[in-house]
This record gives structure tokens, C-alpha cells and sequence, in this order.
């Protein structure tokens, strides 16, 4: 069993962007330094970081110390044109984005730096709740908005082209295809539409429904498979026909390079309402049964659609994966202003538009944990023994609830079509 002190370094190691650059410019510092001097810079460095600073900050802080000239008048010019180039924020748009074409499809700076900060302590709010915090919480989520209004879809025609007989739409958020018609899809704030993907049969009002909401961004969350769990409505990197539109996508790329499982490309569709012109991303290792690890996934997500004007995401049933995809946009969203997260009252506020949003325990957990994996990896969160703690229990949480879906799904009979039992 390693010790507290072995699995912090390594916790720090995995999760800072510059940890090892900083410790080897901090050592290259102290070279030839008394002690005293030492200790005065370890405590200008500890300081920092408790006020929030990054390791990059420590690092200067260390650098502005030293009296050594390190860089040489090549580099100070190199800095001098970065400086000028710099973008600087004016709300959520910047001053250089406004200077040129506004183009949504652009494919994100692959490991351009944000930090997210954590200013209202959303990191001591969640080591507080703990994991049966949280699953209590869940447990005040799960009565919301049970039994809501869901007249269209529950007529005759329309009950046809829902995916399942559990997961309803909602009347007052509901989105309306161009003729009046429905999809089962909702607006669930002014930018994203959850939605349940297309059947074999709804393909084309899919189209319709994105080129009626002028949709920008899609976010997929189910494969492609025909119509079971997702109709085919495009093919990666292809030109073809699907439901009777012509679709074209551009060969999918990785959306980081630190996530090759979140493939992201630009799609056109010829509707006959008009074209849809979008940027299309697909999270590839979500599976049905369990969830993926905590990554960065989510924050590319959010950081790719954080200037979108329409975002439509969509799993099997439009309430799950997809779900988490949206609470976990809205959480970031909260923590890069500086505002409380206030996680319940997010999800609480999600249900009342799509029906059973956020579907089960696990997923409020793991959207939760990718909002502190998010903090860590902006070198937002100081390493703690509860803080280890936490990230076991969750481990094991996560671990039990997987295996224990598994047998489920092993001793029960096929479950039935009409059910949303895996999303």
C-alpha cells in the first residue's frame, strides 16, 4: 500500500498541466542558494498557490526571484509578438474573435490553456457532500418533474416515434419541427436541445429539427446503429443520402490531444427547408453499461460549444448521457465565471425541461466528478488526504455500480423495448 505522501506526488503529477516543468525550473532556481533563501521561496511559492494561483504563477513567482538572466533577446521578442497576439476577454467573446469572420466550425486549439477557477469552493462543497451527500441529493432529484405534461407525444402518431414509453416530452419545452410537427426533443435553456437520437424512421425530421432551431453544434452520445439505439444519419468522412437528405462530413479528428475518444468534424445537410451547416462531435467511449473514466472530455465539449448559438445533444433516450454532457456545460460555465455551481439546483432546473434528466445516481456522481477533474486539471485544487479519499470512494463506487448493472443484465430477460433501462 503506498503511502499519503507517494500517492499525492503522483496525484499532482497526473493532473498538472506544467507540474514537472515547474518542479525542474524550481530545482535549476535553487541551485547555489542558501538555505534561508530557499525556505523564503518555498513560502512565497506556498502562499500562491493557497490564494489560488497556478503552478505557472508559482513557477514566475520563483523565476522573478533569481536575479540569473535566463533569456536571451530572441526569446524576449518572441514574447513581445505572443503578448501582442493575445486575446483578451470581453464577456464570454474576445476582442480578436470579433475582429475576424465568426466561423462556429473551426476546429478548437488543441491544447490551447484555460484555467478554470474554483472562486465559490465548489471543491470543499463536494468534499463536504461526500459520496452519500451526493446520492442523497440524488435521491431529492429523482421525485422531480415525474409525471409531466407530455400531450403531443402521446398521441397517436407521435407515440410511435418515441424511442420509449418512460421518457416523455415534456409540452412546454418541446421543440416543434418546420410544419408544427413533433421529435421528441427539448429546449432546456437558450443554447442546448436535449433530444433522443433518430429512429430509422425519424431521420429526416431529425434534419428538420436542426435546421428549424438553426442548430450550429451536435453532440452525439450513441453510435450510429441503424436505429436500435441511433439512426443513421450521416457517415464519418462520407457523402450520402440519410432519410432522404443529402449529408457530407468532413473526416472526424481527434478534439484534443489529450482525448482521442471525442472526435469532432463539420457536417452539411440539404434540407428542403435550407441547409444545416454544423460542427458535429462525437464522444465514442461512453458505453451503455458504466461510464467511462473522469477525463477532460466534457471540457473540451463545453469549451468547443461555449460560443454556440444552438447545441443539440442526443443519447438512445435523450436523457442520459446526453444529460450529463449538458449538466456538466452548465456546471463549467458556473465555475469559469466564478459563480457557485449549486449542482442540485442545476439538475433540478434540467428536469423541469426534459423528462428524467439525469436518469440515475451514477450519473449526477460522475458529472459531479468531472467538474472536479476539470478544477484539477486547471491546477485549481490543492491536493488533500480527504480529497484521496474521495476519489477512492468513488473509484470503488463506480467499479461496484458497473459490475453490479452487468449481472443485471445477465440474470434478467432482454429488456423490454418500450424501457429506457440503459441510458
Amino acid at each position: 500500500m503506498k503511502d499519503l505522501k507517494t500517492r499525492l506526488n503522483e496525484m499532482k503529477k497526473k493532473y498538472s498541466r506544467k507540474g514537472d516543468d515547474a518542479e525542474k525550473t524550481a530545482e535549476e532556481n535553487n541551485r547555489g542558494v542558501s538555505v534561508k533563501e530557499k525556505r523564503k521561496r518555498r513560502t512565497t511559492a506556498s502562499a500562491k498557490r493557497r490564494s489560488g494561483a497556478t503552478t505557472q504563477d508559482v513557477t514566475e513567482t520563483v523565476d522573478s526571484s533569481t536575479k540569473v538572466k535566463r533569456t536571451s533577446s530572441a526569446d524576449k521578442s518572441q514574447k513581445r509578438s505572443r503578448k501582442k497576439k493575445a486575446t483578451k476577454e470581453e464577456g464570454n467573446v474576445s476582442v480578436k474573435e470579433k475582429r475576424k469572420p465568426k466561423d462556429n466550425h473551426e476546429k478548437p486549439e488543441k491544447d490551447k490553456e484555460e484555467i478554470i477557477p474554483d472562486k465559490n469552493g465548489y471543491v470543499t462543497w463536494l468534499l463536504d457532500k461526500d459520496m452519500p451527500g451526493l446520492k442523497k441529493e440524488f435521491q431529492e432529484l429523482a421525485t422531480e418533474n415525474v409525471n409531466p405534461s407530455a400531450t403531443a407525444g402521446l398521441d397517436g402518431d407521435n407515440a410511435s416515434k418515441n424511442r420509449y414509453k418512460t421518457v416523455q416530452c415534456i409540452e412546454e419545452s418541446r421543440v416543434k419541427l418546420s410544419d408544427g410537427g413533433y421529435y421528441n426533443a427539448n429546449s432546456v435553456d437558450s443554447k442546448f436541445i436535449l433530444a433522443q437520437s433518430p429512429l430509422a424512421s425519424t431521420v429526416a425530421n431529425f434534419w428538420d429539427l436542426a435546421q428549424t432551431e438553426g442548430v450550429d453544434v451536435i453532440v452525439q452520445m450513441t453510435p450510429c446503429d441503424d436505429g436500435k439505439k441511433c439512426g443513421t444519419y450521416y457517415k464519418p468522412g462520407e457523402s450520402g443520402e440519410f432519410g432522404g437528405i443529402k449529408v457530407a462530413t468532413t473526416k472526424p479528428d481527434a478534439i484534443a490531444s489529450d482525448d482521442q475518444n471525442v472526435q469532432v468534424s463539420v457536417i452539411k445537410a440539404e434540407t428542403p427547408k435550407g441547409e444545416v451547416n454544423a460542427k458535429h462531435i462525437f464522444w465514442s467511449n461512453f458505453p451503455v453499461v458504466g461510464f467511462p473514466e473522469a477525463s477532460s472530455a466534457v471540457f473540451h465539449i463545453w469549451r468547443a460549444t461555449r460560443h454556440a448559438k444552438k447545441v443539440l445533444v442526443h443519447c438512445a433516450c435523450g436523457s442520459g448521457r446526453s444529460a450529463v454532457v449538458v449538466l456538466g456545460c452548465q456546471g463549467i460555465d458556473r465555475l469559469y465565471a466564478g459563480q457557485e455551481v449549486a449542482l442540485l439546483k442545476l439538475a433540478k432546473e434540467l428536469r423541469q425541461k426534459r423528462h428524467l434528466a439525469i436518469k440515475c445516481e451514477m450519473h449526477y456522481i460522475y458529472t459531479a466528478r468531472i467538474l472536479l477533474f476539470t478544477l484539477m486539471k486547471s491546477n485549481s485544487v490543492e491536493m488533500s488526504q480527504n480529497l484521496l479519499m474521495f476519489i477512492d470512494d468513488y473509484d470503488s463506487y463506480a467499479k461496484k455500480y458497473a459490475n453490479e448493472e452487468k449481472e443485471k443484465r445477465k440474470k434478467a430477460p432482454k429488456y423490454d423495448a418500450g424501457e429506457c433501462s440503459e441510458d
